[in-house]
């Protein structure tokens, strides 16, 4: 573990500060990287192109987030492990969670590129941009062995403290994604396909990266490939969380593909719209999801070393800090709307109906971050299935009652991406009120043992 990193003893925001900003660089580097996909395919192959790359994109997320909130499991059973200080499991654990790796991804990957066609006819996705997102979903469903790889593999780094040399593998990964993006596109004009293979390379790469990392690391997480294999202890508790997560971000995806499937119904300039402002809303999303894997992390590390009476303080610090950056990130990505979603396209009426949901998600995805910590500190502490099933009653159950009844009558974009913000606020309310009776029931069960 990294020595500056005392998460468990040490000053709550000082080690948030140490952990945290490395992550949100990782992530913002995601970000990045997929916006310079959109933005070449939408400067270099049309308007159509890019909505051929949006249509396919919840399809494309229903997957990727699936597989990503699977190795949450695996950020709560190492950092766990390392609160209590039991390397002899830690060992075990490593070699348990690569085996999942390997496993999911095979498996999300094989489901992607056979059920895309089905999925996509589902969507209602229009026929002069079917052939093309299915060719190019297909291709990126290739790299999603690798994405579950790199997920896993930085998620045993992070768990034990260091978030920055997972950064540098992603970064490095997101570079050979950008020149693989213009030798493809823009020299060898294999439009969309070409924006496809290149993400699928970039993931191989970053896999590779973090994979060697810890195959030549010399402390007690070292990776022994000839050790990669399943271990029924583990796999339990790692798929104890991890399932519940996964069902989580597949349910998201699946409300997000019935939201997707509503916006097709406009045009294709409203899908090309929606696919920068959604490409821009990534980046409000960086806060979040980084405070969202600390809160993780850190209520983990100090419920595995007996720390119980600090897991509310972690609670309170990361709502305070995802709140306050979500925010702001949220208020600039609209106020500069319009100059940034003409990076995407130069035509006025995508920006026009682009600037929708920038106004109704973007600029209040924060409430979205505030979900995700109460979430976070759950998982942390062991729970998984309540928080989840709220979810999907809350977020994606309200979102398609919204769609059935409301916007049925009253049809148009705007009214649309207000189921976003209304789901929030309710998943807030009932995640505030578990959170309360999960944590007395935590220390509950504490005290007993």
């Amino acid at each position: 573990m990294n020595r500056s990193f005392d998460p468990v003893h040490g000053s709550l925001l000082k080690n948030v500060l140490i952990f945290t900003p490395p992550l949100m660089i990782s992530i913002l580097l995601q970000r990045l990287f997929n916006a310079t996909d959109t933005l070449i395919v939408g400067h270099f192959c049309g308007s159509q192109a890019l909505a051929s790359v949006g249509a396919g994109g919840p399809m494309i997320n229903f997957f990727v987030w699936g597989l990503i909130s699977l190795s949450v499991g695996s950020d709560v059973v190492i950092s766990t492990l390392i609160g209590e200080g039991n390397h002899k499991d830690l060992l075990r654990a490593m070699h348990c969670i690569y085996f999942l790796a390997i496993i999911s991804g095979l498996i999300f990957s094989l489901a992607g590129i056979l059920l895309s066609p089905v999925i996509l006819r589902l969507m209602s996705v229009p026929d002069y941009t079917f052939t093309e997102t299915q060719h190019y979903c297909q291709i990126y469903f290739t790299g999603l062995i690798f994405t579950a790889i790199y997920n896993f593999g930085a998620s045993i780094l992070r768990s034990a403290g260091d978030t920055r040399r997972p950064t540098f593998f992603l970064f490095l990964g997101g570079l050979l994604n950008v020149v693989l993006d213009l030798l493809f596109v823009v020299t060898f004009h294999w439009q969309v396909a070409g924006a496809a293979f290149a993400s699928a390379i970039s993931q191989l790469f970053s896999a590779a990266l973090v994979t060697l990392y810890l195959c030549r690391g010399a402390g007690p997480d070292r990776l022994y490939l000839n050790k990669i294999r399943p271990d029924p202890k583990f796999f339990r508790k790692i798929l104890s969380i991890g399932i519940p997560s996964s069902i989580q971000g597949i349910m998201f995806s699946i409300s997000n593909i019935i939201v997707q499937s509503s916006i097709n119904t406009f045009g294709s300039a409203a899908i090309a719209a929606n696919s920068a402002a959604l490409t821009l809303e990534d980046f409000v999303y960086v806060a979040s999801s980084a405070f969202n894997q600390t809160t993780v992390t850190f209520t983990g590390l100090n419920a595995g070393a007996g720390k119980t009476k600090r897991i509310p303080k972690i609670l309170v610090t990361m709502l305070i800090l995802s709140g306050i950056s979500g925010y702001l990130i949220g208020f600039l990505d609209y106020h500069f709307g319009p100059e940034l979603l003409g990076l995407f396209t130069n035509e006025v009426v995508v920006i026009r109906l682009g600037m929708y949901r920038l106004h109704y998600v973007a600029s209040l995805l924060f409430l979205n971050g505030t979900i995700d910590v109460f979430v976070g500190s759950m998982h942390g502490m062991g729970y998984s299935t309540r928080p989840t099933l709220v979810t999907l009653t809350t977020i994606c159950g309200s979102r398609i009652l919204f769609i059935l009844t409301w916007f049925k009558t009253h049809h148009s974009l705007d009214v649309l991406y207000l189921c976003f913000p209304l789901s929030w606020i309710i998943a807030i309310i009932c995640q505030f009120f578990l959170w309360i009776y999960l944590y007395h029931q935590y220390l509950s069960r504490k005290a007993a043992a």
